[in-house]
C-alpha cells in the first residue's frame, strides 16, 4: 500500500509541476501584454512616430507653411513640430480616437488654446536650445520679434487646427492604405469584442497567480519528507527560465522576418511595445533562473548535511 501511495503521490506531484508551470507562464504573458491597447501605450506610440509620417507630408507642409506665415523662420519650424509635448498631445488625441472607435467613447477634438500654448512653448524651447548650445542659424530673432511670433501664433492657430484631420479620418487613412475603410471598421469592431473578452482573462491574473502558488505549496506538502520538494520545485522554475529564454531569443527574429511593410508608420510603436513585452519575459526568466539556482544550492546543502549526519552517526556507532 505504501508503494501505491508513493506512486500516486508522485503522479499528483508531476501534474502539479506541469500545471504550476502553465499558470506561472500564463501570469508572465498576461503581465507583459495587459497594457497593449491602453490609452497610455497608444499615446506613447504616437510620440515615437515622426509628425510628418503621422499627419502625412501634405498636412505637414501645410502646417509648416502656416507657421512660416506666422513669422517663424523655416529652420525653426521643423524643431517646433518635433517638440515632445506636441507629440504627446497628438498621441493623446490619437489614443482618444482609438477609444472612440474601439469603445464608442466621445469623439476627441483639438483645442485651439492648448495648441496655441504648445506651439508657443515649443517655440520658446527651440530658441533656448539654440542659444544654450550655440547652434548656428541663418536667422536670429530679437526679443521683440519673438514676442511678435507669440502674437502671430495665436492668430494663425485656427488655420493650423483646420489642417489637422479629424481623428477618425486620420486613423482610417492609416488603415485604408492596406484595406477598405468599411472592412477596417469591421476588423476594429472584432478587435473591440476580442479585447472585451481578453479583459476578463486579465482580470483573472491574480487568481491564476494564486493558483500557481497553491500548487507549489501542495508540492511542498506532498514531498516534504527529507526535503524532496526541493528537486520538484526546481523543475517548473528551470523550465520557465528556459522557455522564456528561448522565446526572448527567437521571437524578435521572427517578428523582424514577418513584419508587414504596410505597417511601417507604426514601426516605432510596435518595436517599443515588443521590447516592453520582451523585457518582462527577460526579467521573469532571470527571476525563475535565480530561484532554480537557489533550489540547487539548497539541494546540495541538504545532501551535504545528510552525508555529514550519516558520517557522524557511523563515527558514534564505532565509538
Amino acid at each position: 500500500m505504501k508503494a501505491i501511495g508513493r506512486i500516486f503521490g508522485t503522479f499528483i506531484t508531476i501534474i502539479l509541476v506541469f500545471t504550476s508551470l502553465i499558470c506561472l507562464l500564463a501570469t508572465t504573458f498576461l503581465h507583459s501584454t495587459k497594457d497593449i491597447l491602453s490609452t497610455n501605450i497608444v499615446a506613447d506610440m504616437v510620440k515615437q512616430i515622426d509628425f510628418k509620417e503621422l499627419m502625412g507630408e501634405q498636412v505637414h507642409e501645410e502646417i509648416s507653411s502656416v507657421l512660416e506665415q506666422a513669422g517663424i523662420p523655416n529652420e525653426y519650424v521643423d524643431h517646433i513640430l518635433e517638440d515632445e509635448e506636441l507629440k504627446e498631445y497628438m498621441g493623446n488625441y490619437m489614443a482618444e480616437g482609438l477609444d472612440y472607435i474601439l469603445y464608442e467613447k466621445e469623439l476627441p477634438v483639438i483645442s485651439e488654446q492648448e495648441v496655441t500654448n504648445l506651439l508657443s512653448n515649443s517655440f520658446d524651447q527651440v530658441i533656448t536650445e539654440l542659444e544654450n548650445n550655440n547652434i548656428e542659424v541663418s536667422t536670429y530673432l530679437t526679443k521683440e520679434q519673438q514676442n511678435q511670433v507669440h502674437e502671430q501664433i495665436e492668430i494663425y492657430v485656427p488655420q493650423i487646427v483646420e489642417k489637422i484631420p479629424e481623428v477618425e479620418s486620420l486613423i482610417e487613412d492609416k488603415i485604408s492604405g492596406n484595406e477598405e475603410v468599411q472592412e477596417a471598421k469591421q476588423k476594429l469592431e472584432q478587435l473591440r469584442e476580442l479585447n472585451e473578452k481578453v479583459q476578463f482573462v486579465y482580470q483573472m491574473q491574480p487568481t491564476i497567480l494564486l493558483l500557481a502558488i497553491l500548487q507549489l505549496v501542495l508540492i511542498i506538502v506532498l514531498k516534504r519528507k527529507n526535503f524532496r520538494f526541493i528537486k520538484w520545485l526546481f523543475l517548473p522554475f528551470m523550465a520557465l527560465a528556459v522557455i522564456l529564454g528561448i522565446l526572448n531569443a527567437k521571437v524578435p527574429t521572427l517578428v523582424q522576418q514577418y513584419y508587414p511593410e504596410e505597417m511601417g508608420f507604426m514601426r516605432s510603436f510596435i518595436d517599443n511595445t515588443l521590447n516592453s513585452i520582451f523585457g518582462v519575459w527577460k526579467q521573469d526568466a532571470r527571476v525563475y533562473f535565480i530561484l532554480a539556482i537557489l533550489l540547487v544550492i539548497a539541494q546540495i546543502t541538504v545532501i551535504g548535511v545528510s552525508i555529514y549526519k550519516n558520517r557522524r552517526r557511523k563515527d558514534m556507532d564505532v565509538l
